[in-house]
């Protein structure tokens, strides 16, 4: 092959350039699943130190390495089928404990299986960032015959474009897989679920890629809408959440624009701000954030409250509440006080003390599995169960600081009923002083029985849980 021509198709790159290319890409991939599927160390990080450890890689290479990455790791059951049984046992080995104190030294796969790997991705969920030039190069590499690809590409039906990219990468023999959408997810997974679910519906949800959401920190949103169309970026304004704006994928960092830097808006998936919305917090309240993490909602309460009153927002780690500091400096938010709570018994004076607490609990994050594909990989059905023990024990710890009126919200971004609903029926059989509270859902307007849950089909977003609980007034005695 020279450095004219690629399988019969015009190049603007040369040979050493593709190569140079195909080699980062699986160095890359190779990494992550060692780190990621192999070590259970989540994918971004992982993804992030081999970029800091090879800084010779330029920002689009990057772009394009990242997407083959989470692609590989969206389709990896499907994927995998390329591979011999042997290769099989040690990628699918979940044992971390294991795997840690046994290091694979030997090349996980061959050179040409990796060139499969990718080669799949690549077509499974063509991107403008990985061009044909690429696909076609990787494809003469494996000496495969390219005159099928145009037809994959334009296929829309996800089974059958699978079932052609397989045909292409066994050198058209018969293809003996079967792919099923189902089979992407934990195969226990439909125990857990809502019986309403229907699987192959989340399943192919979970494979679509997110659009990023925004959150607009001052009134005029329109303002902020044609300065970011004036960056050339497709924003749409939610039809019914006011402040909510969909950016369908960026090309351009959102964090470095002047508006961000300026705090007129937050980047926060719409199915979290539905969270604080619910909460409903109003100026001069005093509310408890009480696992605020970074602080998406703890922003979001105090914009609801226009600054005034209160927001204590804690966390166990004490780091995410140092960015959520600078993050409140940015929007210029001074209503916000920061503790660290490691989830143990209230002190008397906590008793009774907030108009409201927000438990956004931890939990599997099943519910963001779009944007992070290696989670739905890695996680067992025993961790469901021991979560929603951690999730209900914190529930129960917070809702003493509720006052009697008060509101307690309860939120996972997860799709399982033992984090969810589960919780919800034990914390109420346990604090007959609380209530379940309806709520109107800020998508359709439609008045709750007081929980809801948020499936990426309702508005292009992550999975999300919310239910919302009232403590009983107390009636006093004549």
């Amino acid at each position: 092959m020279n450095g004219n021509k690629n399988n019969g198709k015009n190049c603007t790159l040369s040979n050493k350039k593709l190569n140079s290319q195909t080699n980062s890409c699986i160095d890359t991939v190779d990494f992550l699943i060692r780190e990621s599927l192999i070590h259970h160390r989540p994918a971004d990080r992982v993804i992030s130190y081999f970029f800091r450890q090879n800084k010779h890689l330029g920002s689009r290479d990057r772009r394009f390495i990242l997407e083959i990455c989470f692609s590989v790791l969206r389709w990896w059951n499907w994927i995998t089928e390329l591979l011999p049984e042997n290769r099989k046992q040690i990628l699918f080995n979940k044992n971390k404990e294991e795997n840690d104190n046994n290091e694979i030294k030997e090349p996980l796969l061959t050179y040409n299986q990796y060139l499969n790997f990718i080669t799949f991705a690549a077509l499974i969920e063509k991107d403008k960032l990985i061009s044909l030039e690429l696909i076609y190069f990787w494809l003469g590499k494996l000496k495969i015959k390219t005159n099928k690809v145009e037809s994959i590409i334009n296929e829309t039906d996800t089974i059958k474009k699978a079932v052609k990219i397989f045909a292409l990468l066994q050198n058209n023999r018969t293809c003996t897989c079967k792919p099923n959408l189902i089979d992407l997810l934990p195969p226990w997974i439909k125990k857990e679920i809502p019986e309403k679910i229907d699987l192959k519906k989340l399943a192919g949800s979970v494979q679509k890629r997110p659009p990023m959401w925004l959150r607009c920190q001052f009134e005029n949103i329109e303002k902020l809408e044609n300065k970011l169309k004036a960056y050339g970026l497709n924003v749409i304004k939610h039809k019914r959440i006011k402040n909510a704006i969909c950016v369908n994928n960026p090309k351009i960092n959102l964090y470095t624009l002047k508006e961000f830097l300026n705090g007129a808006f937050e980047i926060q998936d719409i199915a979290s701000q539905i969270i604080g919305i619910v909460c409903h917090a109003s100026p001069c309240e005093r509310w408890w954030d009480s696992c605020a993490g970074a602080g998406g909602k703890t922003l979001q309460l105090s914009f609801q409250m226009k600054n005034k009153g209160r927001v204590v927002a804690t966390d166990i780690r004490e780091y995410k509440l140092k960015d959520l500091k600078k993050r409140a400096a940015r929007a210029g938010l001074s209503n916000i006080s920061y503790g660290h709570w490691k989830g143990k018994d209230l002190p008397p004076k906590m008793n009774s003390k907030f108009d409201g607490v927000l438990v956004d609990a931890p939990c599997t994050c099943s519910g963001t599995w779009r944007r992070n594909p290696d989670a739905k990989l890695k996680i067992t059905q025993s961790e469901v169960e021991e979560m929603g023990d951690l999730q209900l024990d914190i529930l129960n710890k917070t809702a003493g600081s509720v006052k009697p009126g008060g509101v307690l919200v309860y939120a996972t971004c997860s799709i399982f009923e033992k984090e969810n609903t589960e919780v919800v029926k034990a914390f109420l059989k346990r604090n007959k002083n609380f209530k379940i509270d309806p709520f109107t859902n800020p998508l359709s307007g439609n008045m709750t029985d007081g929980t809801l849950n948020v499936f990426p089909w309702h508005c292009n977003c992550d999975a999300t849980f919310v239910a919302r609980f009232k403590r009983k007034d107390i009636k006093l005695q004549p």
